[in-house]
């Protein structure tokens, strides 16, 4: 299963899956990061107050700007590249909140 890390915090992930668009929530936080696509095996799966939970293993990661793109469709895709040739992949925006991968 596939999902892109949306909000990584102390002790878990916010993801969503990539072929059902579900959010759910990941239960173990390693050196994962905001927009990498997780690939996971889930050990366990379940819901509470209408979250869904998931623990499991995380086989690989990296990030696919496309992908993040398509999960996060309302919001506004750019990038940054100054003079001196440092880079931004991709910066998403939507109103005041601005997410940077």
């Amino acid at each position: 299963m596939e999902a892109v890390a949306i909000a990584v915090k102390k002790a878990a992930i916010r993801c969503r899956i990539v072929s059902t668009r579900q959010p759910v929530t990941f239960r173990i936080v390693r050196r994962e990061v905001e927009g990498e696509i997780l690939t996971i095996i889930p050990s366990k799966v379940w819901r509470y107050q209408n979250t869904h939970y998931m623990t499991g293993e995380v086989l690989s990661e990296g990030m696919v700007i496309e992908q993040i793109v398509t999960m996060m469709s309302r919001w506004r895709p750019s990038f940054l590249r100054t003079p001196n040739g440092a880079e931004i992949d991709l910066i998403m925006e939507k109103g005041n909140r601005i997410r940077v991968f």
